[in-house]
């Protein structure tokens, strides 16, 4: 996340709402088709963000 300048990063949404959340410990994972595609939008979220917050505003999206 040093790349970009995120720091204490908690999980980076891949692909926007409808997309994947990855963890800190699964940071090893790959953006490509082969692991983790992407429709183009990533969301870093650091460790102050509570990620329920982030669910219910995904949920309300969908619903």
């Amino acid at each position: 996340m040093a790349k970009v300048g995120a720091k204490d990063t908690k999980a980076v949404q891949v692909g926007g709402a409808s997309g994947v959340c990855i963890p800190r410990s699964k940071f090893d994972r790959k953006l490509a088709y082969e692991d983790v595609a992407t429709g183009g939008s990533i969301m870093i979220f650091n460790e102050s963000r509570k990620m329920l917050h982030v669910l219910k505003n995904f949920y309300g999206i969908f619903c």
